[in-house]
């Protein structure tokens, strides 16, 4: 049986490998952000942050049956709103590079893990 800890290290890999070449795609050539570097160095940072949050800090507070709805759901703004300040980008731009981030790491996720 795999630790818990193991299991979070292996999706933080996996959620930045498709994340971050998504909200990379988005940024800079939907929305054109010109700093690449800034562009990849917020993308890692969205995914480091708020995952530890999803696997530990949320589950004691939130009930299992709305566990994946409700922490993806913060996870999206969170990073929507991290994306919006870091990078300057609109709101609404920052939502979307987050939510199609997001949703490819979930849909990716339950395919293959």
């Amino acid at each position: 049986m795999m630790l818990y800890e193991t299991r979070f290290l292996i999706a933080l890999l996996f959620t930045s490998l498709i994340e971050v070449p998504v909200a990379y795609v988005l940024m800079r050539f939907l929305f054109k952000v010109k700093d690449r570097f800034r562009i990849l160095t917020v993308a890692v940072l969205t995914s480091l942050v708020t995952l530890p949050y999803l696997w530990f800090v949320l589950p004691p507070y939130v009930d299992a049956r709305l566990y994946v709805v409700s922490g993806e759901f913060l996870v999206v703004i969170s990073e929507a709103l991290l994306i919006c300040m870091l990078l300057k980008l609109r709101l609404d731009k920052a939502f979307f590079v987050s939510l199609v981030a997001n949703s490819a790491s979930y849909f990716f996720g339950v395919l293959f893990l």
